[in-house]
């Protein structure tokens, strides 16, 4: 079992036709995005133009989410969806795909084979949260969308601000609670995404 906090300045940056992407991370580690050779990877990409095209990515399966703004994608052969802020839609990286509209999003990409989710979490003031993850070869990542929180984990404790993500690898079956507070007044938001390889 592994705990790792990644802070917001420590993501790979690179640019794109409409925008910017942020790595948040990569498994394995020394996988590169451009070589094809991960089996998951997450990150946030702002879409700054009204309309783009969606990169090839046959072998592998995607989620997407939107942290703000608005977004459509159309899937050649597949339909449409309208994406709202913090829910999940899931195709196939091999799908033509073309998104219209300007947001921030945030991406799991999986390989065949592998499993996985994303799911928005909302702590309101003064409040707290148990998550209970568990299984070998599972990975769960907590990425702070919206606002500060602290973590306890394992007897660690860690104080996580807008941008910052908690990575958890575990490598046998018993579950270990991660607990969240939110100790402000103020909502926060979490997309917690669990991955299985």
């Amino acid at each position: 079992m592994s705990v790792r906090v990644i802070r917001r300045e420590e993501y790979g940056r690179s640019k794109w036709s409409g925008g910017e992407t942020r790595e948040i991370a990569i498994y394995p580690e020394s996988a590169k995005y451009s070589d094809r050779n991960f089996i998951w990877r997450l990150s946030s990409a702002t879409v700054e133009i009204e309309e783009s095209s969606f990169t090839d990515l046959t072998g592998f399966k995607r989620i997407i989410m939107i942290i703000d703004g608005a977004m459509t994608l159309e899937h050649k052969n597949h339909g449409s969806a309208q994406l709202e802020p913090f829910c999940p839609h899931s195709f196939q990286g091999e799908w033509i795909t073309k998104s219209f509209g300007k947001a921030t999003d945030f991406n799991l990409i999986m390989k065949e084979g592998c499993s996985g989710s994303l799911k928005a979490l909302s702590l309101m003031g003064l409040e707290k949260l148990v998550i209970s993850p568990c299984g070998e070869g599972y990975h769960h990542i907590c990425y702070l969308a919206k606002g500060k929180i602290e973590a306890e984990f394992n007897g660690e404790h860690h104080i996580l601000s807008e941008g910052d993500s908690l990575c958890i690898s575990t490598d046998f079956e018993k579950a270990y609670e991660l607990k969240l507070y939110n100790r402000s007044e103020v909502e926060v938001k979490i997309i917690a995404a669990s991955i299985k390889h």
